[in-house]
């Protein structure tokens, strides 16, 4: 089948992880830039990744490369006759321009002013249309993202940013967004195919993301629907999906929300009802709510609760108000964990963390985001 060359663009410091996630789909010829993978794939295989993907922030139909803008010139998005679908009403054909990754309001305008009228260009003298730039609803969305020292030109397949979660409802001030939990279990190698059957435990849960999270990921449900009205638009795409429906239905059985037992091994743990119940709520919101186990349980009584050796994996977030229970989450992790289990503990950056004598450290280091950064620690228990 013919491949085609696709890029996705991620959150600041998420690349590697997002480099990760394509090779478990099993994606070829994957570049890793500065916040963006590039890969080829059948449309197929592309839009199941579109669905799938806890990692990317954007993803494109890769249309050029180069070093400078200037190189970006009606040529090189030669492809735009068979991108664009010929607009059999009056109306012109709507697009619009974004620039990423590069530092100034103005330059940014005046490089998506520059592409777009080489755009509009293009589909004047190629498909005897008119054109307008619209940034609320446009028929055609493209971006420019300048990654690696090299412009990249891309149209886009979606419209919302792929790391919102319609099902993040229910809301917790020291919770993460879908795409940064996630991370977090990647450090943790939940993604691996070793680790797909081994318990799981969230404790100190809030807003239920990293059961979530871990529940899409094992279940291999989709995140997101396909918004079936823009590949409509785009030829090449519907033109592909139609050529593969036909010659090979057997891999789209895989976008039904199959159910994987394996997925039945997370546990939320909290002591506070208003958590579960937000917990549980986005988990029926994402469909996720019979992957999961929901306890109260106060942090002196897990272990107790919840029986001992238990779990294989663990993951934690400690705030301020947790500190002083340092010690007590450690003797209730060596008392959940099977010897030899990972636990993952998320913490303040200027907090000095003693680790108990009951564990040794895998590794440390930090995850940045917009409201600053995030320590963490992954320990194994002896």
């Amino acid at each position: 089948m013919t491949k085609t060359t696709f890029f996705a663009l991620s959150n600041p410091g998420m690349e590697d992880f997002l480099f990760q996630e394509a090779q478990k789909h099993q994606l070829e010829q994957i570049i890793k830039l500065e916040t963006a993978i590039t890969f080829k794939a059948t449309i197929s295989q592309a839009i199941n990744f579109l669905k799938k993907t806890q990692l990317a922030r954007s993803f494109h139909l890769l249309l050029d490369q180069k070093p400078s803008l200037e190189a970006l010139n009606p040529e090189a998005i030669h492809k735009l006759d068979t991108l664009i679908q010929t607009n059999k009403t009056k109306d012109p054909t709507t697009l619009s321009v974004r620039v990423k990754c590069v530092s100034g309001n103005e330059t940014r305008i005046e490089m998506g002013g520059k592409i777009s009228q080489k755009i509009r260009d293009k589909i004047k003298t190629t498909l005897k249309q008119e054109s307008k730039v619209n940034y609320k609803t446009p028929d055609y969305r493209f971006i420019v993202s300048r990654n690696n020292k090299k412009y990249i030109l891309g149209l886009r397949l979606h419209t919302e940013d792929l790391d919102k979660r319609e099902y993040r409802v229910f809301h917790h001030k020291a919770g993460y967004k879908g795409d940064f939990a996630a991370a977090f279990l990647y450090l943790l190698d939940l993604q691996k195919q070793e680790n797909n059957t081994k318990h799981l435990i969230t404790c100190l849960g809030r807003e239920g993301m990293f059961a979530i999270e871990a529940a899409k990921l094992r279940s291999k449900q989709d995140l997101r629907q396909l918004e079936t009205d823009l590949i409509n638009k785009i030829p090449i795409l519907k033109n592909q999906v139609d050529k593969e429906d036909s010659s090979n239905p057997v891999p789209h059985e895989i976008n039904k929300q199959n159910i994987s037992p394996e997925s039945k091994n997370i546990l939320f743990v909290s002591a506070a009802n208003p958590n579960i119940r937000a917990a549980k709520n986005n988990a029926k919101l994402a469909k996720v709510n019979n992957h999961i186990n929901f306890k109260k349980a106060p942090l002196d009584e897990y272990a107790f609760s919840l029986h001992s050796n238990i779990a294989d994996l663990a993951i934690a977030k400690i705030t301020k108000k947790d500190e002083r229970d340092l010690n007590e989450l450690y003797y209730q992790l060596s008392e959940l964990l099977n010897q030899g289990g990972k636990a993952l503990i998320i913490y303040r950056p200027n907090l000095d963390l003693s680790v108990s004598e009951r564990f040794k450290i895998l590794k440390q280091g930090s995850l940045e985001r917009g409201d600053g950064e995030h320590s963490y620690l992954i320990i194994e228990l002896l």
